[in-house]
């Protein structure tokens, strides 16, 4: 519930600092959802119906709809990795563009950095194939031109190792880290 929370408020935060002004840039609108999966896949489809049901409807509203494009891989042949580094690869951006990603889908942390590895593809096949850092991810796509990069992954987290990651906020009960996140601008990564 917190998760989801955190989700809806970083949403109006995310449409208030694009509806202001996206000035003549594109948005890119890029999501990775586990949708067939047997464990996570119910949830997946949850977010997925949210963001192209809502965020997704509402951006178009509130930004002409030509400024916005979408690239929505769900389940199956689409849920890959290859989809996904191709995807990333050819993304055409300039500096006044936002791009906005998230994936939502099976991860684990390798130990290497705070971050989730995702899991692409399907259960039973070589995780070597299938697995992307979410760091990766943010770094590929930091580089190209932008004005604002969101980049979410909705993912297990826990080190495969056995160490524990805290579950605390950094944000609780601290106003002052609220104000802060929410007046920026720049890159993020949640």
């Amino acid at each position: 519930m917190k998760r989801l929370c955190c989700f809806i408020l970083f949403s109006f935060f995310l449409l208030g600092r694009i509806s202001a002004d996206v000035g003549g840039g594109t948005i890119h609108f890029i999501v990775f959802a586990d949708t067939e999966d047997s464990n996570v896949g119910s949830s997946c489809n949850q977010t997925l119906k949210y963001l192209k049901g809502n965020l997704l409807v509402k951006l178009r509203r509130c930004i002409d709809d030509k400024d916005v494009k979408s690239y929505i891989f769900e389940g199956g042949s689409n849920f890959t990795r290859s989809k996904l580094n191709s995807t990333l690869s050819s993304l055409s951006a300039s500096s006044n563009d936002v791009i906005f990603f998230y994936y939502t889908g099976h991860g684990f942390n390798n130990g290497t950095n705070d971050y989730p590895t995702l899991t692409l593809g399907k259960d039973g096949e070589d995780l070597s194939y299938r697995k992307k850092e979410l760091l990766d991810v943010y770094n590929t796509l930091r580089a190209k031109p932008h004005r604002l990069l969101v980049v979410m992954a909705e993912a297990c987290n826990k080190q495969v190792s056995g160490a524990t990651i805290s579950d605390n906020s950094p944000f609780e009960d601290d106003s002052n880290k609220y104000k802060t996140l929410f007046s920026a601008s720049g890159d993020f990564m949640i």
